[in-house]
């Protein structure tokens, strides 16, 4: 994940006008199923998304801010 999400809470990310779903987040080796838009993204985590290929591609955009 970049460093534009690191900090903020999963809702601000805005993945679902998108029409991508975060399934998971792997932090520390460990999956959380369904994250709740409350979660604080941290340095280091893995989000599990799912959609089409072109929405995944945006949405990993909008998590590094390129």
């Amino acid at each position: 994940m970049g460093d534009h999400a690191v900090g903020k809470h999963l809702k601000e990310m805005k993945l679902g006008e998108l029409n991508v779903e975060v399934n998971a987040v792997r932090r520390h080796n460990v999956e959380g199923s369904h994250p709740s838009g409350d979660m604080v993204l941290r340095a280091g985590d893995v989000l599990v998304l799912l959609g089409q290929a072109v929405t995944l591609e945006a949405a990993e955009r909008r998590l590094r801010k390129e």
